[in-house]
């Protein structure tokens, strides 16, 4: 079964769009776990850092297949890296607290 223009092109370039999310994602998970009682202004520092780690790490590799003659450059899969990692930031974004208070943290738990 062949798949059409766009979905074979969308094949193509998930990989790099899935992995900047799952990067950015895995790794704050890491940290937070080991620092449980932490703010949200450390924790939205942390998560532009793991952003930065998946995009340097992502497009840094995509760079390296330029010198190889085994690898395959593709400008296609750093656009998806970089669309990827805007997709993580707007989750991480929306499902993050407002404000940087913890009592207000803990009201807005509760009323969930």
């Amino acid at each position: 079964m062949a798949l059409e223009p766009i979905g074979a092109y969308l094949v193509g370039v998930a990989p790099n769009f899935a992995a900047a999310i799952a990067i950015c994602f895995v790794v704050l998970s890491i940290w937070a776990s080991q620092r449980r009682h932490t703010t949200v202004e450390s924790m939205r520092n942390r998560f532009l850092a793991c952003a930065a780690l998946s995009g340097f790490g992502l497009i840094g590799w995509e760079l390296f297949q330029r010198t190889s003659r085994r690898l395959v450059f593709d400008l296609h899969d750093m656009l998806a890296t970089l669309i990827g990692i805007g997709t993580a930031a707007l989750i991480f974004f929306i499902v993050t607290p407002k404000t940087t208070e913890r009592n207000d943290i803990e009201g807005q738990d509760a009323a969930r």
